[in-house]
């Protein structure tokens, strides 16, 4: 054992045991990296949905609204209510009164002593329930007097029992002020066939931002959610808010999508002027180094590997033992070690890709997904032209039975029973026989001429919207009919119209002037589409018929899915598609009602749209979740659901071709590793015999022709030969991957580019190369080496690599160039400078050239039009020759007609031939023109 064989052996340990554990040790790190990314992209998305959520409950009006709404139409009985609000009350820590009545009116449980009402609670449940259902025949106007000082003796003095449905229905949702003064108490109320709720809430409760608080106090996984209010930081987590407190004002003006701060990540949302929300995870769970089981043996084989290495060769180097291994193991083991490094880094790359491949799978789905669900959503536009001619296809026939037979059960169920979906009102109404017909029946001056349901006659609400729908179409009949109106029948018909249409008399006939089109009806606090109409049967210019044809939203948009659905469900990205109505009481199919992944889903959708797409497993089969809150179908959400599978079965198709070509490629290193032993140890073996005839002073034996691998003399010459032919051999095909070869003209913009490669290109020095900018232009690289063989192969490779290194400059050709110019210059060696001849040439669409030369002769200006050519004056100092240069961008903007000309060798004006060149011939030195028309380089 010597300083020496040690020396030897670090050097060799530090080449074949160091360096490839670096390697592994930064694939392991690499690696763990995705795993950071990934886990920095899931944090990234749950928090921006929990943010979503907090900005949701941060309305805390409407937050309040929905929830009442929420618990009042899921309980069962009075019990369960009063329970429901006594938790929620807790989980938000407000402090609320409320009662519960009983289906009779009388008081079920109340917190506080109701007495102290100024009202009867029971007799203000009785009213406001006959108020629903519509009991007073005229509306709140005829609600009695006693009654109507009740029901503000216990809500308030002015209260109005007609916006009451407000706090519980409809989109805008707001609390009921009884009281002009802002510190009384806010209501909640809503009362229904077998219980009614009553919940009064102080009005500091509008600024209490209960909802943010509850949600921020749940706990959702590594998630830690909080808020800002007024420079105050509000966060569950005492750590969170302790570590972050001092940093309030930094985190509100904060604009940048996740921050890294005080040991955990962030990501703000700005709420509101008072609010700002934020989730925060701690950073050791998301920057936790995690690497797979598969990653950890490989990595674990990898490395046994290397330290086996590492003791062999200690053993034969400084302890001077041999191994007794035969030369064709050797081979072999060699050419798999060979292998092993290569194949690990690809696996490392293969991993990162089959994940990247994984992802864009998952996000080019939810993209189209989310296009095909709007889609489905516009195509509803569609649909009133649907019902329009559908109802007039049927007016045909209506109008020749009214004509015929007048208003009759027949006339009017015929034409009804063509339409769908059932309408939510239909009327006609007579010009001057007093007769208005519903859906229902028929009156005749106010009174009822035909029932058709048994029930008609007790329908008082129905009868009165007939009776007022009859004033107001006799009013807009003898209006456009120029009849007199009398003014008991023009007021009559005001207040009716103002009432019920929410439409002003000029304005309602403005509406039916405008005849056999649609509208909105507005009814309470809903609206309805409508289609109106004026029917002509006995005199073209009397309007005899009125006619009104109502919608329900939810109906009409509902039965356009049901209509559509199962061709929704043909589309050719496979997606399975669901629709629900607002209310999450109708759904197709029934499974969205009744799978609780998928209605917890849907309800997301209510008042939002889902940013990020989920998965549910339904039947053991795992989908992804993307969900539509429509437009044009205000009541509608859809939900896509794709298989999941799908997208695993590509991946694992990437993942097996990825296998297989692993695998072709060590059969291949095997099989030449065994190819190679064969032709080192046939030679052995010849020599080895000369070797035993000649110790048997054989001095006739004489050795077969080796194929002139000789050993000894002819072994040096043999290598000198190979040598040579190595080179070329290299540099051919070294020159044939790096340089880029055109087989037709390209276009850049007014700009027609074409390189023909000299005959002899793959063995001479000659570059070409394409290249797109840092700024999406087109530029090429063009050039040459003086050199040849092994020296001009590598100048080239590395041209290619530094080129590749210094795209974020290509935008700029003169940084560009002296960065290369450098690169070169200092990867030289003292005695051996790389130097090479080039061209920068940068394209713009509208004809302007960009071009550094660097040492390349000038080129040549053609109008072909003029029959013209004259060199340019540009020069440039060669690449690699000295660290102080002056380079120089040059612009030169082409008109028509005119062609720039780079040669490699030069060009001289009475060389060019303006014409075509034929396609079969190849020049002797590499030419690249630049047109700006159709390319017509010049032929040599």
């Amino acid at each position: 054992m010597n300083s020496k064989s040690i020396t030897s052996w670090l050097k060799l340990t530090a080449v074949l045991v160091v360096l490839p554990l670096l390697i592994v040790l930064y694939g392991i790190y690499y690696m763990a990296s995705l795993q950071k990314t990934l886990k920095i992209r899931a944090f990234e998305t749950e928090a921006a949905e929990m943010l979503e959520s907090i900005r949701y409950v941060a309305a805390t009006e409407q937050y309040l609204c929905n929830r009442f709404a929420e618990m009042f139409d899921s309980s069962v009985d009075e019990a369960s209510v009063k329970t429901a609000v006594e938790q929620f009350a807790a989980s938000h820590g407000l402090e609320l009164q409320f009662v519960v009545n009983k289906a009779d009116g009388s008081v079920f449980h109340s917190n506080f002593n109701y007495l102290v009402l100024k009202g009867d609670v029971t007799a203000a449940f009785i009213a406001m329930r006959k108020m629903q259902t519509g009991s007073y025949s005229g509306g709140e106007r005829n609600v009695p007097a006693d009654v109507y000082a009740n029901l503000r003796a216990v809500y308030g003095p002015h209260f109005f029992p007609r916006y009451a449905e407000r706090c519980y229905l409809g989109k805008t949702l707001a609390l009921r002020r009884g009281y002009a003064s802002p510190d009384k108490p806010l209501v909640w109320m809503k009362f229904g066939e077998r219980y009614g709720l009553t919940v009064f809430f102080p009005p500091s409760v509008l600024e209490s931002a209960c909802g943010v608080k509850y949600l921020t106090r749940q706990n959702n996984g590594i998630l830690i959610p909080g808020y800002i209010k007024e420079s105050t930081l509000n966060c569950s987590d005492n750590a969170v808010s302790g570590l972050l407190q001092d940093k309030v004002e930094s985190l509100r003006r904060n604009l940048s999508s996740i921050i890294k701060l005080n040991g955990y990540y962030l990501l703000t949302n700005f709420i509101d002027s008072k609010i700002t929300a934020f989730c925060a995870a701690r950073a050791d769970e998301i920057d936790g180094f995690t690497i797979s089981r598969a990653m950890a043996i490989v990595s674990l084989l990898f490395v046994s590997g290397l330290l086996t290495v590492a003791w062999l060769s200690f053993i034969v180097i400084v302890r001077g033992s041999s191994l007794s291994i035969r030369i064709r193991k050797q081979l072999l083991v060699l050419f798999i070690a060979s292998n092993a490094l290569p194949g690990f880094v690809l696996w490392v790359i293969g991993s990162d890709y089959l994940q990247q491949y994984r992802a864009g799978l998952l996000n080019d789905i939810y993209i189209r997904s989310m296009a095909y669900m709007q889609s489905i959503d516009e195509l509803y536009s569609n649909e009133l032209t649907i019902q329009k001619k559908r109802i007039e296809t049927s007016l045909v026939k209506l109008s020749r039975n009214l004509k015929k037979g007048g208003m009759n059960r027949r006339t009017i169920n015929g034409f009804l029973e063509k339409q769908k979906p059932i309408p939510y009102g239909f009327y006609l109404v007579a010009s001057s026989s007093g007769f208005v017909a519903s859906e229902r029946g028929i009156l005749k001056n106010e009174k009822i001429y035909d029932s058709f349901r048994t029930r008609f006659k007790d329908d008082t609400t129905r009868i009165n919207t007939m009776n007022a729908m009859h004033k107001i179409g006799t009013f807009v009949l003898s209006f456009l009919n120029k009849q007199p109106i009398s003014g008991k029948a023009g007021m009559e018909a005001e207040i009716v119209s103002e009432s019920i249409t929410q439409r002003g008399p000029i304005e309602l006939i403005r509406m039916f002037a405008d005849r056999g089109t649609f509208s909105e009806w507005g009814i309470g606090g809903k609206r309805h589409p409508i289609y109106v109409n004026l029917l002509q049967l006995f005199d073209d210019s009397i309007y005899d018929y009125l006619l009104l044809y109502l919608w329900t939203s939810d109906d009409l948009e509902f039965e356009f899915i049901s209509q559509i659905f199962h061709n929704l469900n043909r589309n050719e990205l496979g997606l399975r598609i669901m629709a629900v109505n607002e209310e999450f009481n109708r759904g197709f199919p029934d499974e969205i009602l009744t799978s609780q992944r998928l209605k917890e889903f849907a309800l997301k959708l209510r008042d939002r749209a889902v940013i990020r797409p989920e998965t549910c497993v339904i039947d053991g089969v795992s989908y992804l979740l993307v969900g539509h809150k429509c437009v044009s179908m205000s009541f509608i959400r859809l939900l896509g659901m794709y298989p999941l599978e799908r997208i695993d079965t590509q991946v694992a198709e990437k993942a097996r071709l990825l296998w297989l070509l692993a695998l072709v490629s060590l059969l291949v290193s095997v099989s030449l590793g065994l190819f190679v032993a064969g032709g080192i140890l046939r030679p052995l073996g010849e020599l080895q015999a000369g070797v035993e005839a000649l110790n048997m002073r054989n001095f006739a034996h004489r050795l077969s022709d080796l194929g002139g691998d000789e050993f000894g003399h002819l072994a040096r010459i043999f290598n000198e030969t190979l040598v040579d032919l190595e080179e070329l051999h290299v540099a051919s095909q070294v020159q044939e991957k790096l340089m880029t070869r055109m087989t037709e003209p390209l276009q850049a913009g007014c700009l027609t580019y074409f390189c023909q490669i000299a005959i002899d290109a793959g063995n001479g020095g000659d570059y070409f190369d394409l290249i797109t900018t840092s700024n999406a232009k087109t530029a090429i690289i063009f050039g040459t080496v003086p050199e040849s063989g092994v020296g001009n192969s590598l100048i080239l490779a590395f041209v290619k690599s530094a080129v590749m290194q210094l795209h974020s400059l290509t935008a700029s050709p003169v940084a560009f160039i002296a960065a290369l110019n450098d690169l070169l210059i200092r990867s030289s060696r003292e005695n051996q400078r790389k130097c090479m001849q080039l061209q920068y040439i940068i394209l713009h669409e509208d004809g302007l050239l960009e071009i550094v030369n660097a040492g390349m002769p000038s080129p040549m200006l053609i109008d072909r039009q003029a029959q013209k050519a004259k060199l340019l004056d540009i020069t440039g100092v060669p690449l690699g020759g000295s660290a102080i240069t002056d380079f120089k961008a040059n612009s030169i903007r082409l008109e028509q007609y005119q062609s720039l000309i780079f040669c490699t060798t030069g060009i001289s004006p009475d060389e060019a031939i303006i014409s075509r060149p034929a396609t079969t011939a190849k020049p002797l030195a590499t030419i690249l023109t630049i047109s700006a028309s159709e390319p017509e380089p010049p032929i040599f």
